[in-house]
């Protein structure tokens, strides 16, 4: 068992959450897949075993693998909510074509050192940040 499903269950038990099969299998799709997925995408996967399934479901479910630090969530430039691996994930900045919608994820130490001195020198104290950066890509 991954650490990441270890985590999952605890979270459910501690909260009183039921762990359901399509639960379980929404946990299943985002595991096995490296990619930002959208709600449209999670959905598509899940529907193909459980037609019956809605996507605010969907919604609910990725909400919750954020809540329990799993996921990372943030909206693309077409207006979708992206979820994407945060645990035991480094940080990274996604650069994003606004032809394609390729996302590209890239880490830089200077932007970061960047940011860090900016805060210091506003006597800011840094929670969290992302960086997107829209553009065309080579394509």
């Amino acid at each position: 068992m991954r650490i990441e499903e270890e985590i999952f269950y605890d979270y459910l038990q501690k909260n009183d959450l039921r762990c359901s099969a399509e639960r379980k299998y929404i946990l299943k799709i985002f595991l096995d897949s490296e990619e930002h997925l959208t709600i449209g995408d999670v959905y598509q996967k899940t529907r193909a075993r459980f037609p019956k399934i809605n996507e605010s479901t969907i919604y609910r479910n990725l909400l919750t693998l954020a809540e329990m630090g799993l996921a990372a969530q943030w909206r693309g430039p077409d207006k979708k909510t992206y979820f994407e691996h945060k645990y035991r994930h480094g940080h990274h900045d996604h650069m994003i074509c606004d032809q394609c919608g390729k996302i590209y994820e890239f880490v830089d130490p200077e932007i970061e050192n960047r940011q860090e001195k900016s805060a210091h020198k506003h006597k800011f104290q840094i929670r969290d940040h992302k960086l997107v950066i829209y553009g065309l890509c080579r394509k």
